[in-house]
């Protein structure tokens, strides 16, 4: 349950980051509290993280192999 609403969450997130309008710097509060999604989260993924399902992971060797 806790997954379907980190999808849930993701998808705000992605929708906030999409309304944003590429020529003006976005107040990143003001989106967080329309989209109902965590500042800090939203502020991340605005600077280019990633989200869980494609970040790796840590302790990880280099290669699978």
């Amino acid at each position: 349950m806790a997954s379907n609403q980190y999808e849930e969450i993701e998808d705000r997130i992605d929708a906030a980051l999409a309304s944003i309008d590429a020529e003006k710097k976005p107040n990143i509060a003001a989106l967080a509290r329309k989209f109902e999604v965590p500042e800090s989260r939203l502020r991340a993924f605005f600077h280019g993280r990633g989200n869980k399902y494609n970040s790796g992971g840590a302790n990880k060797r280099l290669s699978e192999a």
